[in-house]
């Protein structure tokens, strides 16, 4: 090779030359600065942010501080993290928190490094975990009972066959914090091979859990004999599995008896008869709060009789077998006993759910009272909790049988001190059965309703006993109506018929000189607002001045017409402006 070559093959390499390493070099060194500078910054921030003056809060109050946070933006979902990147301060506290990383909810979101990673961050700390176990999730199992002594409380729900490969597993572990225990079975149970246990073993119960205080079990089994110290129990479809025989009466009341701080029982199982030649004992439940019981009519009464609790006490009974009032007599004489005792709840407000079975059909499909201590309107779900302080399910399968039922329902509890009927999910009963249902209660003031069929027949029977009863004297003296109207169906004339029906009402009112305190109507669609039903809306004016309220305001006809009349030019002069054709329907 000449030298000319080299050369050239020399300078055709990627060793830089001389000028190119110098720049750099320069480059290395002002990224070097840079990053010092950055560096610096860091720190005078950090140095300023130390001065702020909640920083110069205790490590402890300033933890206590963000811990409430976290609970109030829900601790499990984790959005409350956001708030350590205020400052490396937080930043630090957030980490050092441990409790704050122990909840952990794995039941909608999240996967394995989320469960890794707040395994990892809460240190020590007890662990309140939520997961539901499927096949893609499975493998969460052993991660989570690897700090099985430190989980205070495990929910675990999911494919029944995950479920119970959990279940098997806890004999081997050791759960000395553990305090709240959650376990449903139930999904894809009936797909289980053979050979899988669908019982809690019996060793998990001795001595394992010493500071157990809540049990709720979803079709699982387990030794009724083996409970003590609980304060919570729910059992959803779960046999003795310590019995080789069909569990007995007295072994529930022996389980209910060895836990006697329970505040809430919830059994939904299948309760067993009592043994017509043997006594049994009254199981004495001094700090119940909170009793649920579903099963057959005579199974609920039975157990009713030999439990004794504090009148004060919420109790929601869903007994099937309920289609008459001679099948409903036994049940009401505990219920009697509980609702009228000293000390019991003032229950002021009857929801009454009771629907036919299709919108064409006159049966029945179920009836449930439920009775509160306040008196405003309550959601459909929450007569299932324990703020209602009574609730009855039933069955009736004739109109003539509700009303039986209603009136001894209302006959055995305490009726005379209702005010306020809450009947927006009472779709079915007609204008006897209406006229009935009032006359039970002596105090009613309210009446809470739905534009329906129902409302309709329950403002007839309210003519009907106002003309019948013109001295007032025997019969309740409903004062507010508070109407709550959605958009109908096309071709449904029901709200039309109410509006007839309340005009009616009011006239007699007035003619017997009993005027009617307010109609409160909630029109969240603004139904209302079409020029028919104006039109009978303001025919209610002259019989109702100043007492019918719209949507929270008081109506006045004179006024609606001119803010709709103003609306409308505006809308006109809208249209004018962008060139459309003017809606000669508005």
């Amino acid at each position: 090779m000449t030298e000319s070559s080299t050369e050239f093959l020399n300078s055709r390499s990627d060793t830089p030359s001389p000028p190119q390493r110098t720049r750099i070099e320069e480059m290395s060194a002002i990224d070097h600065q840079i990053a010092w500078h950055y560096a610096q910054i860091s720190l005078l921030k950090a140095k300023r942010n130390a001065m702020a003056p909640i920083c110069a809060l205790p490590n402890e109050l300033m933890t206590r501080i963000l811990t409430t946070y976290a609970i109030d933006l829900n601790i499990f979902e984790l959005k409350w993290a956001k708030i350590m990147y205020v400052c490396r301060h937080w930043y630090e506290l957030a980490l050092a928190a441990q409790s704050l990383w122990g909840f952990i909810d794995l039941v909608w979101r999240g996967g394995y490094d989320r469960l890794f990673g707040q395994l990892k961050r809460s240190g020590v700390a007890p662990l309140t975990i939520k997961v539901k176990l499927f096949d893609s999730s499975a493998h969460y199992t052993d991660f989570i009972l690897d700090h099985s002594e430190r989980i205070y409380h495990l929910e675990v729900g999911g494919e029944a066959q995950y479920v119970y490969e959990l279940i098997g597993k806890l004999p081997q572990c050791k759960l000395p914090m553990l305090s709240s225990l959650f376990l449903d079975s139930t999904f894809k149970r009936d797909e289980l091979p053979d050979g899988f246990v669908e019982a809690l073993p019996d060793a998990i119960f001795d001595g394992r859990l010493p500071n157990l205080r809540e049990l709720e079990l979803s079709t699982i089994g387990f030794p009724w004999g083996s409970l003590s110290g609980l304060t919570s129990l729910s059992l959803t479809a779960c046999h003795d599995s310590s019995a080789a025989l069909p569990s007995t009466f007295h072994s529930l009341l022996e389980m209910l008896g060895s836990c006697p701080q329970l505040h809430t029982v919830k059994l939904e199982i299948t309760i067993p008869l009592p043994a017509p030649e043997l006594n049994y004992p009254t199981v004495e439940l001094p700090a119940l709060t909170w009793l649920r019981l579903r099963d057959n009519v005579t199974h609920c009464t039975a157990l009713l009789n030999h439990l004794q609790f504090p009148p004060a006490a919420s109790v929601h009974i869903l007994p099937s077998g309920v289609y008459t009032g001679a099948d409903v007599h036994d049940i009401l004489v505990p219920m009697r006993k509980h609702s009228r005792g000293t000390g019991a709840q003032m229950l002021s407000l009857l929801q009454i759910d009771c629907h036919a079975t299709s919108a064409a059909s006159r049966e029945i499909s179920y009836c449930t009272m439920a009775m509160f201590s306040d008196t405003k309107p309550h959601e459909f779900l929450e007569r299932i909790e324990p703020r209602c302080g009574l609730s009855l399910n039933f069955h009736p399968n004739t109109e003539p049988a509700l009303r039986q039922i209603l009136t001894k329902v209302l006959n055995a509890v305490p009726a005379h001190l209702i005010t306020h009927l809450d009947a927006r999910n009472l779709t079915y009963p007609g204008e006897v059965s209406w006229r009935e249902l009032v006359q039970l209660l002596p105090a009613l003031d309210t009446v809470y309703l739905r534009a329906n069929a129902s409302a309709v027949h329950c403002v007839q029977a309210l003519t009907q006993i106002e003309t019948l009863d013109l001295q007032r004297q025997n019969l309740p003296r409903v004062r507010r109506l508070n109407v709550l109207i959605m958009r109908p169906e096309p071709g449904d004339d029901t709200i039309a018929s109410l509006m007839t029906s309340l005009e009616a009402y009011f006239t007699v009112c007035t003619a017997n000189q009993n005027p009617f305190e307010a109609l409160e109507i909630d029109d969240r669609q603004h139904v209302l607002d079409h020029p028919a039903r104006q039109e009978q809306l303001e025919r209610l004016f002259p019989l109702m001045e100043n007492r019918v309220l719209w949507n929270g305001m008081i109506y006045d006809p004179a006024k609606y017409r001119e803010e709709w009349d103003t609306k409308k030019a505006h809308w006109k002069a809208l249209a004018l402006e962008y060139g459309l054709e003017e809606n000669e329907e508005i």
